[in-house]
């Protein structure tokens, strides 16, 4: 599943770095975070399930949220 956080626009970058160092180090189901140059504010995470996502970005600054409905490959 690919889920949609929502960041801070221009910090999209620094925030999937936290991210995927913070899924190497608690060794959670992560396996790709996508940071698309035209698409501001947003951040794409593919993951096993919801719950792996919301660890992911627990006490992480500059994210507001996620977007309860998964993106497709196509979309």
């Amino acid at each position: 599943m690919i889920y949609t956080i929502r960041v801070t626009s221009g910090q999209e970058k620094i925030i999937a770095e936290i991210l995927m160092k913070k899924a190497r180090a608690e060794k959670l189901d992560v396996y790709s975070i996508v940071h698309v140059e035209t698409v501001k504010g947003y951040l794409f995470v593919e993951s096993n399930d919801e719950n792996t996502l919301v660890k992911l970005i627990q006490k992480v600054k500059h994210i507001k949220g996620f977007l309860k409905k998964s993106v497709t490959v196509a979309e």
